[in-house]
């Protein structure tokens, strides 16, 4: 059985926080950078958005405007080095005072700078 390098696994909740839902926060046109070229968004009405440059589209024309994440759990994907990280957490969406659920699924590949870039995304949030 392989052993879990947990400081990597820290290092992956770090870009996912520190990172991903700081630049979603603060300027998400910068996102850009953080995608793959091929990557995949799904979001729980099963829409599928296929690309970096639709993924922007689709993630600037949101109303969000703040995060709160709750928790972080990161899991090993493959022996390339990959990460699945699952989100949950709170959303501030405009017009409304109180934040909304959601939970998000992030799979990331390393890149040779030592960062992650995200290949799949899945994006579940219930409007309760």
């Amino acid at each position: 059985m392989a052993t879990v390098d947990w400081e990597y696994m820290d290092l992956a909740k770090r870009f996912v926080k520190e990172t991903y839902y700081r630049t979603f926060d603060l300027n998400r046109a910068d996102l850009v950078n953080l995608y793959q070229k091929v990557a995949v968004l799904e979001l729980d009405d099963g829409e599928k958005i296929e690309g970096r440059e639709a993924i922007m589209a689709k993630l600037t024309s949101l109303p969000f405007h703040k995060h709160n994440i709750a928790s972080i759990d990161c899991v090993p994907d493959g022996a390339d080095g990959g990460v699945i990280a699952v989100v949950m957490g709170g959303v501030h969406v405009d017009g409304k005072q109180e934040p909304l659920v959601f939970g998000e699924v992030i799979q990331m590949i390393p890149t040779p700078q030592g960062s992650f870039h995200i290949s799949h995304d899945f994006f579940n949030m219930k409007f309760c």
